[in-house]
């Protein structure tokens, strides 16, 4: 886990939503990517949004091929940020690994 802000604070709303889709992010490594390594990078864009991003070495795939019709833990974790307000990127290629990547609106006191 790392880290740029020192003080992250949230709402429950949030913080459920954000650690749902961390959970999801993880199983998903678990059970498809054979990663070595994952990292959980929390960052600041601006003054008015945060990222989250989970980050694996795995084998990755490519996100251009039609979805499966039982991936319910990606239309699951992109509901969650949809009711957060936030952006939901998923950023893989087939031998490269995996990035989840999630943008919310948050002031840096």
């Amino acid at each position: 886990f790392e880290s740029e802000i020192a003080d992250f604070n949230i709402d429950s709303q949030h913080s459920v939503a954000l650690f749902r889709i961390i959970q999801e992010s993880l199983n998903n490594t678990a059970k498809h990517a054979f990663a070595s390594e994952i990292v959980i990078h929390l960052g600041y864009i601006s003054n008015n949004r945060v990222f989250i991003e989970v980050i694996d070495n795995g084998n990755g795939f490519d996100i251009s091929q039609k979805k499966r019709n039982d991936s319910y833990g990606i239309i699951g974790m992109k509901e969650r940020a949809y009711l957060i307000d936030a952006d939901f990127q998923i950023i893989s290629e087939a031998g490269k690994g995996t990035t989840i990547r999630i943008e919310i609106p948050y002031t840096i006191n």
